[in-house]
C-alpha cells in the first residue's frame, strides 16, 4: 500500500511540474495585478466559508505569480 500511495504522490508531483509550466504571454505585469487584485476582491466578497476563502485567495496568489513568471522571460 506504500508503494502505491508513494507511486501516486510521485506521478501527481510531476503531473503538476508539467502542467504549471508558463506558456509564453504577451500580457503584462500591470495586468497581472490588476487580475490577482480582482480576484482578491472578489474571493472576499463571496459569501463562502472562511475555508473556502483561504483557498480562493491562495489560488489568486498562485495565479500571480505564475503570470509575474511568465512575463518575467
Amino acid at each position: 500500500m506504500k508503494k502505491v500511495v508513494s507511486l501516486v504522490l510521485v506521478s501527481l508531483l510531476l503531473f503538476s511540474t508539467i502542467f504549471f509550466i508558463p506558456q509564453k504571454a504577451n500580457a503584462d505585469t500591470h495586468a497581472c495585478y490588476n487580475e490577482n487584485g480582482i480576484c482578491r476582491e472578489r474571493a472576499l466578497n463571496s459569501n463562502q466559508g472562511w475555508i473556502k476563502v483561504t483557498l480562493l485567495l491562495t489560488w489568486c496568489d498562485i495565479v500571480l505569480g505564475r503570470c509575474l513568471w511568465v512575463n518575467a522571460k
